[in-house]
């Protein structure tokens, strides 16, 4: 309810890249929200707002360099539930 449609699109993105690849880099997040923000009046802010909301609500934390899930039960059920086919825009797969 917090996110907008392109927001919640990304924040999905995000949370998918971090389970499958055992993290997500800020570089990976990067390319994800330009892809995903487009057009996007104010992309930074929006970046920015999504990282809060993510990591308020438990999702996420900061590590140097990137992000991981907070929970390993939360990310092995995101894994199992999202995770199915999708290819991580890092390269890397985490077993």
């Amino acid at each position: 309810m917090v996110l907008d449609s392109r927001t919640f699109v990304l924040a999905l993105e995000w949370l998918t890249e971090a389970a499958v690849a055992g993290g997500l880099s800020d570089e990976t997040a990067k390319k994800i929200a330009e892809r995903l923000l487009a057009g996007h009046p104010a992309i930074q802010n929006a970046v920015v707002n999504t990282f809060s909301i993510l990591e308020h609500d438990g999702y996420l934390s900061r590590v140097p360099g990137g992000f991981v899930f907070a929970s390993n039960l939360v990310r092995d059920w995101w894994k199992r539930r999202f995770g199915q086919g999708y290819t991580p825009v890092s390269g890397k797969r985490r077993k």
